[in-house]
């Protein structure tokens, strides 16, 4: 009896199986492990080289099924880290370990270097966003020594604050970033003069943010934006995609990072020009944090250019951008300033 059965299920395996992947409608994307899979398409292309990673990537149930690999080891074998991060609290905390002295002396470094070099006379402020990690309580976790993170940023020579009047809550639990709504308390932080401005929320249902494939057991939430007139009618350049025009962009909300909807996520260089009466501008040197952040600023500025260090160099950035009686903000949270050696700075 036990022979058959183990028949039975070899041939289901074996046969049944494939089949019900060649009749049933391909998964186009995978949240859980955020990649494209290979569909029928790609299998016509190249039958001989696809189809085995066809028939893993279309098994049915396949994302279930890794779930129930993360609960396995989260659960049964206790292991509090997954894929370099933690779940803690229901919440995906992605690991920032161990602190590296060196970037973090060299952020400060070019910081330093790039205010007496290029903005000596500007309106100057350095915000630093905690990652996640700052909230996890020492006993099973590894986190970096924040204290000490914030006694050596101490030497940037221009006005710094560290942000640690967040709470977990700020963040969202499958994703990195905060909550849009959570920098309407950072707003008073840039300046005390800006006032309180009406905006409408908008929520997107069943979101799944980038941390959710390393630990794909929590629950999809919700992705709120903000809006209102001066959003709206901004116009913005991109310096990569020249046909986006909107702050928000929806259409992202479908594909592989749906927090890519602010300001379409990734981008080199982005000048954002607004309708209101104001005459100041702003530059913003920013990381992936700035995102949601920027469209919030709007209705201070009248135009906000956005450059990424991470995509396009210091030197290229600057022949580009007009910076005489702009402010200045740097937005970078403590992943990038650990890990600074991915901004290409050069005072060449």
């Amino acid at each position: 009896m036990k022979d058959k059965i183990k028949i039975i299920l070899f041939l289901t395996i074996i046969y049944i199986v494939p089949l019900i992947i060649f009749i049933k409608k391909d998964t186009l994307l995978s949240y859980t492990e955020r990649r494209v899979l290979i569909t029928k398409e790609e299998l016509k292309k190249n039958p001989l080289n696809n189809i085995e990673n066809y028939l893993k990537d279309q098994f049915p149930k396949r994302d279930k099924l890794i779930n129930i690999s993360s609960i396995y080891k989260r659960y049964i074998l206790k292991n509090y880290e997954t894929n370099n991060a933690y779940l803690y609290k229901n919440v995906i905390i992605e690991k920032n370990y161990p602190l590296n002295t060196q970037n973090i002396n060299n952020f400060i470094t070019n910081i330093n270097k790039i205010n007496k070099t290029y903005f000596k006379n500007n309106n100057k402020l350095l915000l630093i966003i905690p990652d996640k990690s700052y909230y996890l309580s020492n006993k099973n976790y590894l986190k970096i020594d924040f204290n000490y993170l914030e006694l050596l940023l101490n030497k940037i020579e221009i006005n710094h604050k560290f942000l640690n009047n967040l709470t977990l809550n700020d963040y969202y639990k499958t994703d990195i970033h905060l909550k849009q709504s959570s920098y309407l308390k950072i707003l008073k932080e840039i300046n005390p003069k800006f006032q309180n401005i009406n905006y409408t929320k908008k929520v997107l249902k069943d979101f799944k943010g980038s941390s959710y494939s390393k630990i794909p057991v929590v629950k999809s939430e919700e992705l709120e934006y903000l809006t209102n007139n001066i959003i709206e009618n901004s116009i913005v350049t991109h310096f990569e995609y020249p046909n986006i025009k909107n702050v928000y962009n929806l259409e992202n909300y479908n594909k592989l990072d749906p927090y890519s909807i602010f300001l379409n996520g990734p981008s080199a260089l982005i000048e954002i020009e607004t309708q209101n009466d104001s005459n100041k501008e702003l530059i913003i040197f920013r990381d992936s944090y700035a995102s949601s952040l920027t469209p919030l600023l709007l209705p201070y500025y009248k135009k906000i250019t956005l450059i990424d260090l991470r995509y396009i160099t210091l030197k290229e950035a600057l022949k580009r951008v007009e910076t005489i009686n702009k402010d200045i903000l740097y937005i970078y949270g403590t992943e990038i300033i650990n890990n600074s050696n991915v901004l290409k700075i050069n005072f060449e």
